[in-house]
């Protein structure tokens, strides 16, 4: 489950960075800086796949 979040977390500073650069370069007139986020999807299905198995042996 520390995974998932870490995933997550990944996610989520990738998209805060993108947004502070794109205030900074709005600010100074430069142009757009794109960054890409990339996740894994697979590994993030497999860790979930195994979170809902815990899940259901835990009933």
């Amino acid at each position: 489950m520390l995974k998932v979040y870490n995933i997550i977390n990944g996610v989520n500073l990738s998209y805060i960075i993108l947004i502070t650069l794109k205030k900074i370069t709005n600010r100074i007139s430069l142009l757009l800086i794109l960054i890409v986020i990339y996740t894994n999807s697979y590994l993030l299905y497999k860790y979930l796949v195994k979170l809902i198995i815990k899940k259901k042996r835990g009933l």
